[in-house]
């Protein structure tokens, strides 16, 4: 494995070294992408459920295909058209683009659905990551409907949980008591971690 050549691939590396359980949901990924059909993927779960860590984990797979991709974070561009479209003139080559903390993108979720998803060219794959289930529009939508499959996260678990604080090096006599506190939720776990580590 060669070293990382700056910090942002270092940085990345580590995310992806602390990224634990979701076998199932990076195998559905996988199918989604080998499935003929599909084009979009919906990532959803509640706050700290681990779907911007998803996210991250399939966007390296894909680049790891060779896959061109490109990151759209609701919490750091702006929801409105043109800053959308900036940021895909300036990846062009893209085709796998992911929509993360999609409820940020809700003033403008109608003319992505209605507009900018039929322009794409048809060798391009989108995930939308949020909390709440697609509005009832998408549903309704019988092109989309067909193409859409859709990734429910739920809590980690127990093992997945040791082997993250293991992997933080979080002391074996707390192991235990943390994961009975954040029952699974990655969040929690995160936080407790840094907590006992700090």
């Amino acid at each position: 494995m060669s070293s990382p050549s700056c910090w942002a691939e270092r940085l990345t590396d580590q995310q992806q070294h602390l990224f634990v359980g979701r076998k199932h949901e990076c195998r559905r990924f996988n199918e989604f992408l080998d499935t003929p059909q599909a084009r979009l993927l919906h990532v959803r779960g509640i706050a700290g459920m681990g779907k911007s860590a998803l996210l991250s984990r399939c966007l390296n797979m894909a680049s790891q295909l060779r896959i061109p991709t490109l990151l759209l974070d609701g919490n750091r561009i702006a929801a409105d058209h043109q800053a959308i479209q900036t940021e895909l003139q300036r990846q062009p080559q893209s085709r796998l683009i992911a929509f993360d903390a999609f409820e940020r993108f809700a003033t403008v979720e109608g003319w992505i659905r209605e507009e900018l998803l039929p322009c794409m060219p048809d060798a391009v794959r989108v995930i939308i990551a949020g909390r709440p289930p697609l509005a009832t529009a998408w549903k309704d939508h019988l092109g989309l409907r067909s193409l859409t499959e859709e990734i429910q996260l739920d809590n980690l678990s127990r093992t997945a949980c040791e082997r993250y604080l293991r992997l933080r090096r979080v002391p074996e006599k707390c192991v235990s008591a943390i994961c009975e506190f954040a029952k699974g939720h990655p969040q929690a776990l995160a936080i407790s971690a840094d907590v006992v580590l700090a």
